[in-house]
């Protein structure tokens, strides 16, 4: 299978311009303005013209849904951009005190704002960054967007520490309650969790993104920092749970860890064929521990992969697990399938992962669960054929419908998704809306067969 590549120019028609992100008196109005070229995507320009072509050539039956994405993640674009904080960061807790980067006061009491905790600031932030450079803004241009690129990205650097770390360390106050406790040593539910982990991850990730897209010195070398840090964080000859070296490991941190060093490695795959430098250095044997670790944790029969012990699920909030069924294996399978195709796995219809991925989708479809879709829709992208078009559709589906867009001059909560799902009250409506723009790009992110 061709490896995954990035599409940097993809143009995104916008349908809604927040006022104030004009660009500067002499610029092409924000309307009309495309991401500037960059070395990334003069690189690859031909295969870019390819999937452009791939991505309008739609089958009938779907044309309505995804001819919608690209609207509904330009709306997502514009309301993360308008409650962008004025240092550059996004606030789990505190999204409506900024409106257009100037301190904003609610006239009247919001209704359900779903605001996440402040411990998750690191983390949205590294989300939010990912979806606009997803989407083919990577701060070199003049485009509002790209100033809202530059100020998030300058924001994670001046937050990185001499170690590597993102942000600053912090535990989890909420409690996790875990379906099966045989394997761990503090009982049913967690707490002071080190979940700074999942910050470091998603910083991780949009940095490398950044880097890959705009060949940037001082970005190139904040990501290899954040590289080096990742091999720190690992237990060793193992994967990553919470923490430094931690004694226990979950399938959890490690996917969100992948994610960042799979896109590291595929970046610097491309740059191999292209007869370029590889601009990143990977600890190669992190993704020997990765292997270790799915080969001692899936369930051969279901290719679910047990969260710290084979054949046990997901945790979830105990502040949140009241409002969804029990969780069972189809997230974690679909993890599986993630880190199986960053590592090099040639995916196919009959792999046991995607199967489950299949026979369990339609009881996904009536709770939110915004990470499985996520990782969901990356995994049996990899797969491709009927499989990821009758998975997508529906998913697709679901998040456009679902999606604040019935007044637009509503504009605390127009063109965001309320964080209904079992993590919403940890990254609130930042985490939310950032996830399902990069959901619904799935399509136009990665080279695959789900095209």
């Amino acid at each position: 299978m061709a490896a995954m590549v990035r599409i940097p120019a993809l143009v995104l028609a916008l349908t809604l311009v927040l006022p104030g992100l004009a660009g500067a008196e002499g610029e092409e109005p924000a309307e009309r303005a495309a991401p500037a070229p960059t070395p990334w995507a003069a690189m690859r320009g031909k295969q870019c013209k390819k999937q452009r072509w791939r991505w309008t050539a739609i089958d009938s039956k779907h044309r309505r849904v995804r001819e919608r994405v690209p609207g509904s993640v330009m709306l997502a674009l514009n309301w993360l951009a308008a409650h962008q904080s004025k240092n550059g960061s996004w606030e789990a807790a505190g999204f409506h005190k900024w409106l257009d980067g100037e301190p904003h006061a609610p006239e009247r009491p919001l209704d359900s704002p779903g605001l996440g905790r402040a411990l998750y600031d690191t983390g949205v932030t590294g989300l939010a960054l990912t979806a606009f450079l997803v989407a083919g803004w990577d701060g070199t241009g003049t485009h509002a967007f790209d100033n809202v690129v530059r100020k998030g990205l300058t924001h994670l650097r001046m937050s990185q520490d001499e170690k590597g770390r993102f942000g600053e360390a912090g535990t989890s106050p909420a409690k996790h309650r875990l379906p099966d406790d045989r394997d761990y040593d503090y009982g049913a539910t967690l707490t002071g969790r080190a979940s700074w982990s999942y910050n470091q991850a998603c910083a991780t990730l949009a940095m490398i993104e950044a880097a890959a897209l705009t060949g940037d010195a001082g970005w190139i070398k904040c990501a290899q920092h954040a590289i080096d840090y990742a091999e720190i964080m690992r237990a060793p000859y193992f994967v990553w749970g919470y923490g430094e070296k931690p004694d226990q490991c979950n399938t959890s941190v490690t996917t969100w860890m992948m994610l960042a060093l799979g896109t590291a490695r595929l970046v610097n795959e491309a740059a191999q064929k292209a007869k370029e430098e590889p601009p990143f250095e990977i600890h190669e044997v992190a993704f020997l521990g990765v292997r270790s670790w799915l080969e001692r944790k899936t369930d051969p029969d279901t290719g679910i992969v047990g969260y710290a012990t084979r054949g046990q699920i997901s945790s979830r909030n105990l502040d949140s697990a009241s409002r969804y069924q029990p969780a069972d294996g189809a997230p974690l399978a679909a993890a599986g399938l993630v880190m199986r195709r960053l590592l090099g796995d040639r995916l196919v219809a009959g792999d046991v992962a995607a199967r489950t991925l299949r026979d369990r989708t339609s009881r996904h479809f009536d709770d939110v669960d915004l990470v499985y879709w996520h990782l969901g829709a990356l995994g049996l992208h990899a797969v491709g054929g009927s499989m990821w078009k009758k998975w997508s559709a529906p998913v697709e589906e679901r998040i456009v419908a679902s999606q604040r867009r019935r007044d637009p001059k509503d504009r605390m909560f127009h063109g965001s998704w309320d964080p209904l799902d079992a993590w919403g009250t940890a990254g609130g409506r930042i985490y939310s809306t950032a996830i399902n723009a990069l959901t619904l790009m799935t399509r136009i992110r990665y080279e695959g067969k789900g095209r």
